[in-house]
C-alpha cells in the first residue's frame, strides 16, 4: 500500500496549508522521532539521599519506563522517582 492508499483507508481525503510544505514525508522510521524533555535539575542534597541521572529512551514511553525503573528498584510511587517540572 502506498502513502495516498493508507491515507485513504484512514479516511484522509486532502491536505491543507499555507505554506510550501516539505514533499510530503514527516517521519518514516522511530528513530526520526526525537523528544528531548527539559527539566530543572534538581539542588544538590548534601547528604546524598538523591540520584540524578539523564536517560535516553529508544521505542520507551517515558511513563512506562519510570514505573518499570520503579518496580526494578523498590521505589513503586513514581512520584519517588520524578519530580516533573510543572510550568
Amino acid at each position: 500500500m502506498n502513502p495516498a492508499e493508507i491515507a485513504a483507508a484512514c479516511g484522509l481525503t486532502g491536505y491543507s496549508c499555507d505554506g510550501k510544505g516539505i514533499g510530503g514525508i514527516l517521519k518514516s522510521r522511530f528513530e526520526d522521532f526525537r523528544v528531548e524533555e527539559v527539566g530543572r535539575v534538581p539542588a544538590l542534597e548534601p547528604r546524598g539521599r538523591f540520584t540524578v541521572a539523564r536517560v535516553t529512551l529508544t521505542n520507551w514511553e517515558t511513563n512506562r519506563f519510570v514505573g518499570k525503573l520503579g518496580e526494578d528498584t523498590g521505589h513503586l510511587k513514581k512520584s519517588n522517582l520524578v519530580q516533573w517540572d510543572q510550568r
